[in-house]
């Protein structure tokens, strides 16, 4: 599931760039008078493309499957990246002209504790990729790179909460132990749009509290 978006105001239309095909420049120009049509299409081309960053299916508003392309970590940051694009855009702060350059190099994730102290925990489990989501609503992305949820996962693994495990499909998934069970970590059977049965981990409230409390220690990881 990708959705890759060009905008071209030449035209004053949103396209899918599937349909483009290899007549696409590596340039796009930004008008005078943007029409408020297109200063909407541009906010909800943003909001799809931050939702795909981090892993959630923006027509479901639900995570994807642990192995869908989205939360491949490359993936991730371009989406980022092109979303933070869209909010110069909109901001007013972008040139008239945006040439296609190398992107500047971002900082790694961090978050002061005033800023984590506004994590909004969720009495209904939340999947890893909805509570990253939330912990990188906190901050200003611009000119620091996003906290993927794996710098979690990976963590948690290191202390034992989580573990490798064999799929019935194929390939290794991460799973709770019973340490992780204990502490609020549970699988959940979901249908997926396509009809196919997936599992996902959850975390209960306390699960959530434990992440945000030691989340200076998984960023040290």
């Amino acid at each position: 599931m990708f959705f890759p978006f060009i905008l071209d105001h030449s035209t004053q239309t949103l396209y899918n760039c599937e349909q483009r095909g290899n007549t696409l420049k590596n340039y796009f120009i930004i008008t005078d008078g943007i029409e408020m049509n297109d200063f909407e299409l541009m906010k909800h081309a943003k909001n799809y493309i931050e939702k795909m960053a981090n892993g959630i299916n923006p027509l479901t508003n639900e995570p994807v499957p642990e192995t869908d392309l989205l939360n491949n970590i490359s993936i991730s940051r371009c989406l980022f990246y092109v979303s933070g694009i869209l909010q110069n855009v909109l901001s007013g702060d972008q040139q008239k002209t945006v040439q296609q350059h190398k992107p500047p190099r971002k900082a790694d994730f961090s978050i002061t504790e005033e800023e984590l102290a506004g994590f909004e925990f969720s009495q209904d489990p939340l999947t890893i990729s909805e509570l990253t989501h939330r912990i990188n609503s906190l901050v200003d992305l611009a000119n620091m790179k996003p906290l993927h949820y794996r710098t979690i996962t990976e963590w948690l693994g290191g202390i034992g909460l989580l573990e490798e495990k064999e799929r019935p499909t194929g390939g290794l998934t991460k799973r709770p132990t019973e340490s992780g069970e204990q502490l609020g970590i549970k699988v959940e059977e979901r249908l997926g749009i396509d009809g196919n049965i997936y599992y996902v981990n959850i975390y209960d409230i306390h699960a959530q509290q434990y992440i945000v409390d030691n989340l200076a220690a998984a960023l040290a990881k």
